[in-house]
């Protein structure tokens, strides 16, 4: 029996031993919750036993989801991960993930967040892009005055110069030029202006970037041709088209890359292509000023045939660069008609082909007194056109704003069940609210909540979000995608001391 009573509790060390508990994070640094004043350099994770890294998942990524370290790395007793950071991290907040094995074989993630110049978790104020009122109102405008700008002072000059050179000596056609040309100079002042106010009143600092060098060089090319253009309805006809047509191409070119054309992975052939569609818009606008306040007035029916080619090549370039564009755009397809973008470029496609309806019609008897019919109304729709272009411009590209709301059920046991509502599925931070109900669908309390997001697709494995009671239902504190892709949102749902159920459901960030 003495036997037996020693063999027994040594049995039962040695059968316990591989029941030892997962790798533990006992210290980090940053710690968890930190703000820090600058960028600090690395990031050290420290474990209570040797782990060993899984090929991805330890990382530190941005509150936008763009990772900032350099690569994981194992100290010597393998017990620590040192995360060397990319120099001098913006203010934000920043989440440190690892995905690692334990000694004991099994499989342990977690993460901590710190931030650099504000709150961890803090929601960056670009997320929710808010309005300056008279400020945004006057960039709007501007903007619209540059679309109205570039068709009467260049559109207008180079179709009369191609088609009608002898209407650049009538005293309509240069008053167009004249005010086209006028309101690109004063649109460009309100552009710089504008963001000026935008950014504290730093003319300077705005001169400095990227939108400041390509408005500048707007507003020096529309001075420069406004100088020379009164020689070039005097000079020779090649000259004119010649001069006029860079001028388009370039003043064209600045216009997109200050749009959404100049942002994204493809931006160069984006700009192009947008450039051609802004110049075509400009020559056939153009042309149908011309064409109806000074070529059909006078009576004269010359060359009509072709602008009705020169037209069709306009509609051309624009219904090929505008499918571009709205493929680049818009993604998925559902957001074309759950997004304020959507709707606009929607908006924007019917009152084009209203035009070309009216154009078929025109074309189909080319007369000048049908032309006097549908030339008006077809100008209408384009100053519509314009209206629309504009608005579209200032609004976020749906494939950077789709998320629609989600509503999702997560069983439990017994017929009780979680109706989760995740507020946005956009990636980034987003709001959870979950109602836990029993099987006939009213509230029932619970102890608390506990939840975390992960994604395979993302490859983040694991990403906590707290819960706080409101009521009949558990808000989240904090919650994020960081990245787009599928996401398994797992919650822990505690109705006493040992009545714990654990359930999962999956959604896609966009």
């Amino acid at each position: 029996m003495l036997g037996l009573a020693l063999v027994l509790p040594a049995l039962t060390v040695l059968v316990a031993a591989p029941a030892a508990a997962h790798a533990v994070l006992v210290a980090s640094d940053p710690t968890d919750g930190a703000r820090l004043p600058s960028s600090p350099t690395q990031v050290t994770l420290t474990f209570d036993e040797p782990i060993r890294l899984m090929p991805t998942g330890t990382q530190v990524i941005s509150d936008a989801g763009v990772r900032v370290d350099t690569g994981p790395a194992l100290t010597a007793d393998g017990a620590t991960i040192v995360l060397p950071l990319q120099a001098d991290l913006a203010a934000g907040s920043y989440t440190a993930t690892w995905d690692v094995i334990s000694a004991d074989t099994h499989k342990v993630v977690g993460s901590i967040s710190f931030g650099v110049g504000r709150d961890a978790h803090a929601v960056p104020a670009g997320l929710t892009p808010g309005r300056d009122g008279p400020v945004d109102v006057g960039a709007e405008l501007a903007r619209g005055a540059q679309f109205v700008g570039l068709v009467l002072g260049v559109g207008v000059v180079l179709v009369c110069a191609a088609l009608w050179p002898w209407t650049l000596n009538v005293r309509t056609t240069q008053v167009l030029c004249a005010t086209g040309l006028a309101l690109l100079i004063l649109a460009s002042l309100a552009e710089v202006v504008t963001a000026a106010v935008r950014d504290s009143g730093a003319l300077v600092t705005v001169a400095a970037s990227r939108q400041g060098a390509v408005t500048l060089t707007r507003l020096a090319l529309t001075a420069l041709f406004a100088v020379v253009l009164p020689q070039l309805f005097g000079g020779p006809r090649k000259v004119t088209i010649t001069v006029t047509a860079a001028v388009c191409a370039a003043l064209s070119a600045t216009i997109a890359m200050d749009g959404h054309a100049g942002v994204g992975a493809d931006a160069t052939l984006a700009t192009v292509l947008t450039s051609a569609h802004v110049g075509a818009m400009a020559l056939w606008l153009g042309g149908l000023t011309a064409l109806g306040m000074v070529v059909l007035p006078s009576r004269h029916t010359d060359n009509l045939h072709r602008w009705s080619a020169t037209a069709a090549t306009c509609v051309a370039v624009l219904v090929v660069t505008g499918c571009y564009q709205a493929w680049r755009q818009i993604a998925p397809v559902q957001a074309l008609w759950s997004t304020a973008y959507g709707w606009t470029l929607s908006v924007k496609v019917v009152a084009v082909g209203a035009m070309l309806v009216l154009a078929y019609l025109a074309r189909r008897r080319l007369t000048p007194r049908r032309l006097r019919r549908t030339v008006s109304l077809e100008a209408g729709i384009g100053v519509a056109v314009l209206a629309v272009t504009t608005v579209l411009v200032a609004l976020p590209p749906a494939r950077t704003s789709y998320g629609p709301p989600m509503t999702l059920d997560a069983p439990l046991d017994g017929g009780r069940h979680v109706l989760i509502r995740i507020a946005s599925t956009r990636h980034g931070p987003t709001a959870i609210r979950a109602s836990v109900l029993d099987a006939a669908g009213r509230p029932t309390p619970a102890l608390s909540m506990a939840g975390d997001l992960s994604s395979r697709e993302a490859q983040i494995p694991f990403l906590p979000v707290d819960f706080t009671a409101e009521t009949n239902d558990w808000v989240s504190t904090y919650a994020s995608a960081p990245r787009p892709g599928l996401w398994t949102l797992r919650l822990t749902v505690r109705f006493g001391q040992t009545d714990a159920v654990v359930t999962t459901v999956g959604f896609r960030a966009w």
